[in-house]
C-alpha cells in the first residue's frame, strides 16, 4: 500500500520529531475514556459503528505517515489497508499482535506506531464481536494518539472536526447491526470533503480491486474468504 498522496501533501511527514513519548503519555492515552475526552467521545459516537471503525483507522494512518520518513512503515500501512478493507466486511482482515519495539529503537517513533497497530488490532476483533462501545472508545484512542503526534500540523487540525462531522451526518448512529448498517467510503475520511464523491459501492469495488493478498499477510486470502461464503473477493485479481 503507498501513502495516499492527499495525506502526503499535508506535509505532515516532514515535521521533526519534537513530541515526548514516555510510559505515562503512553498509558494516558491508552487509558482514555468518556470522561476524560468527553467532546470527542461524543462526536466519534454520534455516527454508525461501521463509521467510527474508519474514523479509528483514518487516524491510525495520520500516525504512520507522520514517521513514515523517520522509519520503515511498510508493515503497518500493510495493516491499514487490510483495515480498510474490513469496513467493507470485517472478514477481509487478521491481525496478530504487532511487534513491541526494539530496546534500540527509538522510542518516540516505535511507541506510538506500536500502540496505533495494538489498538486497531483490538478494535477488529471488537468490530468482529459486535462490541460497538469498545470499538467506539479505541477511536477515539487511535485519534489521541494522532493528535499527539501531529497536533502541530495544520492540516491535520482542521482535518479532525471536519471529518467528525461529515462521517456523523453522512453516517448517523444506528441501531442496525454493523453489517446492516450504511457501506462507508474510504474517501469520507480523506483531507478533501469529496461533496460529489462516488457512491460508496463504487468506491469499495474499486477498493477491493486494488488489494493483492499474495502480498499483505494481513489479507485474508482469497481461498479461505470464498470458503466463508464471499464469492469472488478480489475483483481485480480474477
Amino acid at each position: 500500500m503507498k501513502i495516499p498522496d492527499s495525506l502526503l501533501s499535508t506535509g505532515v511527514a516532514d515535521e521533526p520529531i519534537e513530541y515526548k513519548w514516555t510510559v505515562e503519555i503512553k498509558d494516558r492515552i491508552a487509558t482514555t475514556d468518556a470522561d476524560t475526552k468527553p467532546k470527542l467521545s461524543s462526536a466519534v459516537a454520534s455516527m454508525s459503528v461501521r463509521a467510527a471503525f474508519g474514523f479509528g483507522i483514518a487516524s491510525a494512518e495520520w500516525v504512520i505517515v507522520r514517521l513514515s520518513k523517520h522509519v520503515n512503515v511498510d508493515e503497518p500501512l500493510q495493516r491499514i489497508e487490510a483495515a480498510w478493507g474490513a469496513t467493507i466486511d470485517a472478514r477481509y482482515a487478521r491481525f496478530p499482535m504487532p511487534r513491541k519495539p526494539d530496546k534500540a529503537a527509538d522510542y518516540r517513533i516505535a511507541g506510538p506506531i506500536y500502540l496505533a497497530e495494538a489498538v486497531l488490532m483490538d478494535m477488529h476483533n471488537l468490530y468482529v464481536a459486535g462490541n460497538a462501545g469498545v470499538v467506539y472508545m479505541d477511536a477515539v484512542v487511535l485519534s489521541m494518539i494522532a493528535e499527539h503526534v501531529c497536533r502541530k500540523n495544520a492540516a491535520f487540525k482542521k482535518w479532525t472536526p471536519d471529518v467528525l462531522k461529515r462521517a456523523a451526518e453522512r453516517y448517523p448512529k444506528t441501531d442496525k447491526s454493523i453489517a446492516e448498517q450504511r457501506p462507508i467510503a474510504r474517501e469520507s475520511f480523506d483531507t478533501i470533503d469529496g461533496s460529489n464523491e462516488m457512491s460508496a459501492e463504487i468506491a469499495q469495488a474499486q477498493l477491493l480491486a486494488s488489494f493483492d493478498p499474495t502480498l499483505n499477510p494481513y489479507l485474508v486470502p482469497e481461498a479461505e474468504l470464498v470458503q466463508m461464503g464471499i464469492e469472488r473477493p478480489y475483483p481485480g485479481k480474477a
